[in-house]
């Protein structure tokens, strides 16, 4: 189905703020060069760029959080190689009973994917489960630089979700917390809690914050609670 290629050039699609940076430097050890793509926001963006003429240099996508079978199957078709690095819960798609489509995807995609890696060995186990064999390959930051601070005066909590994955990341139960805490401040990043009613006054949402390390320095402890996640680059920072 792919036709032959010339152009060997690796690029990195996925996970721009955490994970391409230590991938890169993973590859600069082993004696290989990559380029990286920005995030793509809107739905479709990836697919344009792959049809268009940036993605003529590159033989090989390396995409991080798991290539969707669908992505394979037109990766495959502009006649370029796959790396597909599972990190954690972009294995849900694949959770619960799956419907006759991605049966068959799973199936295909073991003539698609070049290469499945898995970030972690219950990474490996819940893929293995659905008949995807990975091989294993932990991304870990160079070195984490941390300073030791006192604690600020007033506890403060931070959590972080997105408006549109409340549930996803145990909103309810913070809030649950903020209301039998009322002399702790609870901090929210990255949501604004648009549309939620009853909202505790010791709780804060953030928004998008540009520089987190402030936000750290005033807190007590992180409270994070996802149904499900691979190493969060959160809790190592």
């Amino acid at each position: 189905m792919a036709r032959v290629i010339a152009n060997k050039g690796i690029v990195i699609q996925g996970n721009v703020l955490h994970w391409q940076p230590v991938l890169l430097n993973i590859m600069r050890i082993a004696g290989f060069t990559a380029d990286t793509l920005p995030t793509f926001r809107r739905r479709g963006e990836s697919t344009l760029w792959l049809f268009s003429r940036q993605s003529r240099p590159y033989g090989i996508i390396y995409r991080l959080g798991g290539c969707p079978t669908g992505y394979c199957f037109l990766t495959r078709l502009r006649g370029k190689h796959i790396i597909s690095h599972w990190l954690g819960t972009d294995v849900m798609r694949y959770h619960g009973k799956l419907n006759p489509i991605k049966k068959l995807g799973i199936r295909v995609r073991r003539h698609l994917v070049d290469l499945e890696l898995a970030d972690s060995e219950s990474v490996q186990e819940e893929l293995r489960a659905v008949g995807i064999e990975t091989k294993l390959l932990r991304l870990l930051p160079q070195t984490i630089v941390a300073e030791v601070t006192a604690l600020p005066e007033q506890a403060t909590v931070l959590s972080y979700w997105s408006d549109e994955r409340f549930d996803f990341y145990g909103g309810s139960i913070f809030l649950a917390l903020a209301k039998a805490f009322p002399e702790v401040k609870f901090l929210v990043a990255l949501a604004s809690g648009e549309g939620l009613t009853g909202i505790p006054a010791n709780v804060e949402f953030l928004g998008l914050v540009d520089e987190m390390s402030e936000i750290y320095q005033k807190c007590t402890c992180l409270i994070r609670i996802p149904r499900h996640d691979g190493l969060s680059a959160m809790v190592l920072l």
